[in-house]
């Protein structure tokens, strides 16, 4: 199946927690094509952004393709936007997050205390970069 269809039942699965949070029927699993416009494919009103792995593809085009189309589905500046990140090039990746920063948008690390060992303390900025002492320890 394909990504969107996951979704669809991974949200069908958990609507009961969902609707707790949200109003019923106000989430959707929708493909996007970075980029391009998406205010007539997305609703108004959007709280929440969640992507998952979205920086595997390091190349300026891509990261400003990626932040237009989040700036296009929060044109409120309102939403909360969730992102997981697998650092594989932290100096490009950082990039993106640079550019979301200077459009207004804000990165915070978001912990749970798990033992697991691929648990990463570090904020965007500090991940992989040289000059940031915690990240060279």
């Amino acid at each position: 199946p394909s990504a969107v269809d996951l979704l669809q039942y991974n949200l069908e699965m958990n609507k009961d927690r969902l609707c707790s949070q949200l109003e019923p029927g106000k989430f959707c699993a929708k493909a996007l094509v970075w980029g391009k416009e998406s205010q007539d494919i997305v609703p108004d009103g959007v709280d929440l952004i969640l992507g998952s792995d979205l920086l595997y593809n390091v190349s300026l085009e891509t990261f400003q393709d990626l932040c237009a189309t989040i700036q296009s589905i929060d044109a409120s500046k309102k939403a909360k936007v969730i992102l997981s990140v697998r650092w594989r090039k932290p100096q490009e990746e950082r990039r993106f997050f640079e550019m979301m920063n200077s459009a207004g948008y804000e990165f915070k690390l978001m912990q749970e205390n798990t033992d697991s060992p691929y648990e990463c303390n570090l904020e965007w900025r500090e991940f992989g970069n040289p000059s940031c002492e915690k990240s060279n320890e």
